[in-house]
């Protein structure tokens, strides 16, 4: 992905909204003077995705390593099915790698039950 923008700050946060250590995977935050600042009619949302003091929840999980060089590794978003809950990008790992399989993108479809 590359490194922090100028006039821009992120961070990489744990379920608990905590700073993690260099190295770990987790939700990728941004902040800046020129991000978005919540959606059109929905407070909701807004509430969902901006923290109170300005981050704006990416909805990636990344990496940032000791030099500062942020890679993002996944979406945070699951795909559940029956009790079980998988990363598009897992399921994409296991898909791939079966003989008969190409190259393949995978993505979660709500269905009502």
């Amino acid at each position: 992905m590359g490194w922090q923008l100028p006039n821009s700050e992120m961070c990489v946060v744990d379920d608990n909204d905590e700073d993690v250590a260099i190295e770990t995977q987790e939700e990728l935050w941004f902040r800046s003077h020129s991000d978005m600042k919540g959606y059109a009619n929905n407070p909701k949302a807004t509430a969902e995705t901006i923290t109170p003091d300005d981050w704006l929840k990416v909805g990636d999980m990344a990496v940032l390593d000791k030099d500062g060089f942020l890679s993002v590794t996944d979406r945070k978003e699951l795909i559940k099915y029956k009790g079980f809950q998988a990363t598009p990008a897992e399921l994409k790992d296991i898909i791939s790698s079966h003989r008969g399989a190409g190259d393949c993108a995978v993505i979660g479809v709500y269905e009502k039950n």
